[in-house]
């Protein structure tokens, strides 16, 4: 008899593990890119944090229909290059919908989404061009053009007719914004420079001699060096800039010369909910988010997309994504964070838009004028 019961064993065991294995459903997985390194790391690190967030409140709720979810992160370093290569990886690894921090990334893998099925959602950038893109992308962020907008609506307010733009030419959301500014103040001296690799002082020599009153400026880290040129060529112009003036980087570079600058800027409405967003980030990450408009949008994103991807199983596998864009397509009204989200017919949300803020000794404060 004992021979018979260890001969026995080990297929015993096995089927106790294929049914535990029966038992435990394919977790339903995310994939996250965007910058986690590099002078844009900071419109990432937050990111990434959100998504976790909003993913492991669903995890601690059950999952989705009985699935866990789960988080596949990549560092596209915010290189359009790398962005597509990161996302082939996502796919190959199962991701059915993908959170893309990187604003070059959307447009080169919108139709690649369709082809593959999957869903792309920007948490960072909303504007038409975007909204253009195909059915498989969406944006749910802070509109882009009211960016440019408030910028220049501050301009034309405080009566500057001088105006100096220097842009990263190599990122086509900085391409966008200057647009903007370009179309409200057409004699407007701008320049176009790889932020890499420019030589600001020369650029500002220039921008001295036509006597600009107001600069903008519109790139990431490298940027902050440019205030500190500018202010050392005895340039006194109103700064102007974006929301990548949070990132510690940045603002080393600028020291005190970033002080006073007036940033195009977003922040959440502090709620209850918001409140308990920041407890829970507080706790995992040691601190408060960087930047509220790579963070808080991406909660909601995420939140969003848990939902969508609830009706999207609700009829079991194979997982329904033409289920989930309807939900996205239908989506209004929606409580977040954020405000409340509604989605356009065209897969963009517009309800989230920025406004002046002003740089004081490392902090944004609203600006009153």
């Amino acid at each position: 008899m004992k021979t018979s019961f260890y001969l026995c064993l080990p297929l015993l065991l096995l089927q106790l593990a294929q049914l535990s294995t029966a038992q435990t459903p394919d977790p339903l997985k995310i994939g996250w890119t965007g910058p986690l390194t590099g002078n844009s790391a900071v419109l990432g690190i937050d990111s990434v944090q959100a998504a976790q967030i909003a993913m492991d409140e669903t995890n601690a709720q059950g999952g989705i229909a009985g699935r866990k979810v789960q988080l596949l992160v990549e560092d596209d370093q915010y290189d359009t290059t790398k962005s597509i290569s990161a996302y082939h990886k996502l796919v190959s690894e199962g991701a059915v919908a993908i959170i893309s921090s990187t604003y070059g990334s959307v447009f080169a893998t919108a139709d690649l989404a369709v082809k593959d099925n999957v869903i792309v959602i920007d948490p960072l950038d909303c504007n038409n061009e975007i909204a253009k893109l195909a059915e498989n992308t969406f944006c749910i962020a802070t509109e882009s053009e009211s960016i440019g907008r408030s910028i220049s609506q501050d301009i034309s307010q405080k009566g500057f007719e001088q105006v100096g733009v220097i842009y990263d030419e190599k990122n086509p959301f900085m391409v966008l914004v200057q647009s903007v500014i370009q179309k409200e103040h057409p004699n407007s001296v701008i320049v176009g420079l790889d932020q890499g690799n420019a030589d600001f002082k020369a650029t500002l020599t220039r921008l001295k001699a036509k006597d600009i009153r107001a600069l903008v400026l519109l790139g990431h880290d490298p940027m902050g060096e440019a205030m500190r040129e500018a202010r050392n060529l005895g340039i006194k112009a109103q700064f102007y800039t974006v929301g990548t003036i949070t990132s510690p980087g940045y603002q080393k570079l600028a020291g005190d010369s970033a002080n006073g600058t007036l940033v195009a800027y977003w922040e959440a409405v502090h709620s209850s909910a918001y409140q308990s967003f920041l407890d829970k980030f507080q706790k995992k990450v040691g601190r408060p988010p960087i930047l509220e408009l790579a963070t808080i949008p991406t909660y909601d994103s995420t939140k969003i997309l848990m939902d969508a991807l609830r009706v999207a199983v609700a009829g079991g596998k194979p997982i329904d994504i033409a289920a989930a864009k309807r939900y996205f397509y239908t989506l209004k009204d929606y409580p977040g964070l954020s405000g409340t989200i509604t989605m356009d017919p065209d897969g963009a949300v517009r309800t989230i838009r920025e406004a002046i803020y002003a740089y004081k000794s490392g902090k944004l404060v609203a600006a009153h004028h």
